[in-house]
């Protein structure tokens, strides 16, 4: 051990330098090795290299609050980024733990349609924290804006439009000339169904109601007229379309099975009665009963043949012959369940077809006194 230090004299000690060995032992003085730092790295020295004020490395110098190191991989080197005036977006802490300050976002680091309703805090948005002119249609919601938000007019006033391409604006409720509600109605649209009633006063102001006979056909939704809304008796026969009234349409009140619907007369309503066999006296059948129309002769009937049957009266024709007859009789009223009204004459259609005599060519059941012609036979049935 050597007492009280180590002591080297030899060479040339200097403040600051450090004994180096070479790869056999010698031992000369030399500087301190360290140099420099490598520029364009972030680091510099610091320090003159002595004992007193050592060299020492350290990060580079910024030159504004809040400035960062990054890196520039074009010219391969570390520099400062750029600072910030005002107050810096972010926040380092002592733990190093980044975070936003107030009022660090501005306009340019906002996204497009970023800033929706549950972004924004209820009530606190003002005037001054939107650009004027900036909001347009498209970003307000639909019946979003209420009254409260609104900046109100003169009291009394209402907000009237001024026209499709500007804004609306507070304006006076437009003047009453007389005061009196309902004299606005100036009249009613020709042929529009309504009438305008009253008189321009106080008391008795402009109405409007439905004229008499106003509801025209065009007016009314299909399948609107009820039952209900037809009073009883009123529909005629001239409401009642030809061919449209069905035989299940016919209540059967005062009837009884077999009975046939027979006519009054001009005046009344027909009524059921009973088909009668009797009340048959030669060629004349009474009202009310029926009879077989038979050949008085044996016949051949071939087309284009047509025959007198009905000389006078009316009635009905309960049937017709049966249909293994090959020909057949033609007449606009002579089918089966038809009316008949004197004179009534038939046609026969191909083929020729001869019947012997006695033959039952129809049934009838006579609603007037009915005289059938000579050539044919009657028989009561």
């Amino acid at each position: 051990m050597i007492q009280p230090r180590l002591r080297i004299q030899s060479g040339s000690p200097a403040d600051g330098k450090v004994l180096t060995s070479d790869p056999v032992g010698n031992a000369t003085w030399e500087s301190a090795p360290l140099k420099g730092v490598v520029a364009g790295h972030g680091l510099a020295t610091e320090g003159a290299g002595t004992k007193t004020s050592p060299l020492m490395v350290k990060l580079i110098d910024a030159n504004t609050d809040g400035q960062f190191l990054k890196w520039n991989n074009t010219t391969g080197q570390w520099e400062l980024a750029p600072g910030y005036t005002g107050t810096a977006p972010i926040t380092v802490s002592a733990a190093n733990a980044i975070s936003l300050n107030d009022r660090g976002v501005t306009n340019a680091k906002l996204r497009d349609d970023a800033v929706n309703s549950a972004k924004i805090e209820d009530n606190t948005v003002t005037s001054l924290d939107i650009l004027d002119g900036t909001i347009t249609g498209t970003d307000i919601a639909n019946t979003t804006i209420t009254q409260a938000k609104l900046v109100g007019g003169t009291a009394g006033q209402v907000l009237t439009a001024t026209g499709a391409a500007t804004a609306p604006t507070w304006q006076a409720v437009p003047a009453d000339p007389d005061n009196i509600v309902g004299n606005e109605v100036v009249g009613a649209t020709l042929n529009g169904g309504l009438i305008r009633a009253g008189t321009p006063t106080a008391a008795n102001p402009y109405t409007l109601g439905i004229a008499q006979q106003g509801v025209q056909t065009g007016m009314l939704a299909d399948q609107a007229v009820t039952s209900i809304k037809i009073a009883d008796g009123t529909i005629v026969n001239a409401d009642i379309s030809n061919n449209t009234i069905q035989a299940d349409r016919l209540t059967g009140t005062g009837s009884s099975s077999g009975m046939v619907l027979t006519s009054s007369g001009p005046g009344t309503a027909p009524v059921w009665s009973t088909v009668y066999s009797g009340g048959v006296s030669g060629q004349v059948i009474e009202a009310g009963s029926s009879a077989a129309i038979c050949l008085n002769a044996p016949a051949t009937f071939t087309s284009g043949t047509t025959l007198e049957v009905i000389a006078e009266g009316s009635g009905i024709i309960v049937s017709q012959i049966s249909t293994t007859f090959p020909g057949g009789f033609y007449n606009a009223s002579g089918r089966e369940g038809q009316l008949y009204d004197a004179p009534w004459v038939i046609g026969y259609s191909a083929p020729s077809y001869s019947l012997p005599r006695g033959s039952v060519i129809f049934v009838i059941c006579a609603l007037t006194r009915t005289r059938v012609n000579a050539s044919w036979r009657v028989t009561p049935y």
